[in-house]
């Protein structure tokens, strides 16, 4: 999750600080101790329930962005012939 804020900060669609990468390292240290501070938070005070709701929440987001992603891109493509996704379930078989 803190990867998926850095990568949404580097977007402009979360606050520039989330995006900062750790000089020696290059993983997104603020990010991570933001992260590992909220769900501390939510731990210490009983709110488990949070947590699991916050976590399916945010798998489901992704999981649903790749499952977008390949008809998107379809959808791009097709103007372009030589570069088009060819799959088994797609709707131009050749």
């Amino acid at each position: 999750m803190p990867r998926l804020a850095c990568s949404l900060a580097a977007q402009g669609d979360a606050p520039v600080f989330l995006g900062k990468l750790h000089s020696r390292f290059k993983t997104p240290s603020i990010a991570i101790i933001v992260f590992a501070a909220f769900i501390w938070l939510l731990s210490a005070t009983g709110a488990y329930l949070w947590i699991a709701a916050l976590g399916s929440g945010a798998l489901i987001i992704i999981y649903s962005g790749g499952c977008v992603a390949p008809g998107r891109h379809r959808w791009e493509w097709d103007s372009e012939p030589e570069v088009q996704l060819r799959s088994p379930a797609g709707r131009d078989q050749h």
